[in-house]
């Protein structure tokens, strides 16, 4: 069997044997009556999750805290999913942004990203930037490779949507990537067969992400046309790692939230 694989299996197994544990405190909390004799009912399953967790390097405390990821994790997903499937932009965005990133960056953190850059747009200009964002992601991943200094591969990426988005050429400029506003209002007015001084808010604000995308193919081909790097297998471990920790949180998540409810029960 493969290394990773196995690694996976077994930490699942204790994931799971974790969750039966719990199960049992949820189950039994309702029947028992005092403080004491619920503490007493209980002490056998609340000894045995606590033990398989400690077990498997985690204390009761990071087990909850485990279970808040996994909220997390769960919320981003779904309404990434919800996001997608209103705006009309492409069904398979999440496999886009894993084929620009390749691999390097986690499927939260790419769901994220995408959500915060197209937070308070609506309509054309929302579906505009979810289509730009694996071109944008492949900019980021140039950036990266032409000056790593500056961050990762996330942070370039959370750079290029918030400066699009807020329309920042500075943010852009330490990036490499320099947009002249006269001459992309110009050529976008051109193209709309209008003026610049007719241009809508938005229109503006495409003009803007139009210039960023292509200047951003320009650092594209300073790296000879792709974005690999020396560094994308240590990158996609992390990432590997992250998805896996991700993934058995969401698994979590309905058992510990349930347990929650319980012990906040236990306790009043």
């Amino acid at each position: 069997m493969d290394i990773n694989v196995a690694v996976n299996v077994t930490a699942k197994a204790r994931i799971e044997a974790a969750l039966a544990a719990f199960r049992e405190i949820a189950q039994a909390a309702p029947s028992v009556q005092t403080l004491g004799d619920k503490f007493y009912a209980l002490r056998g399953s609340i000894l045995a999750a606590t033990g398989i967790l400690v077990a498997f390097g985690a204390s009761l405390k990071k087990a909850f805290e485990f279970g808040v990821l996994g909220a997390q994790v769960t919320q981003v997903a779904e309404s990434f999913n919800h996001l997608v499937k209103v705006s009309g932009t492409y069904p398979d965005l999440l496999n886009r942004l894993r084929e620009s990133a390749r691999g390097t960056v986690s499927d939260f953190d790419l769901m994220s990203a995408t959500m915060t850059v197209v937070a308070g747009t609506t309509g054309d200009m929302q579906k505009a930037l979810l289509d730009a964002a694996p071109l944008m992601l492949d900019i980021a991943k140039a950036a990266n490779i032409l000056n790593p200094a500056l961050g990762d591969v996330q942070f370039m990426f959370d750079s290029i949507t918030q400066g699009v988005k807020r329309q920042e050429r500075r943010i852009l400029d330490n990036l490499g990537i320099i947009v002249r506003l006269r001459e992309a209002n110009q050529r976008y007015a051109e193209q709309m067969n209008t003026t610049v001084e007719a241009m809508t808010a938005e229109q503006t604000q495409q003009s803007f992400l139009n210039e960023a995308l292509r200047v951003g193919a320009l650092l594209i081909e300073q790296v000879g046309g792709t974005t690999d790097s020396a560094v994308d297998p240590f990158m996609r471990l992390t990432s590997s790692v992250e998805n896996l920790k991700n993934e058995l949180a969401a698994l979590a998540f309905p058992t510990l939230s349930r347990v929650v409810v319980a012990l906040t029960d236990l306790i009043k």
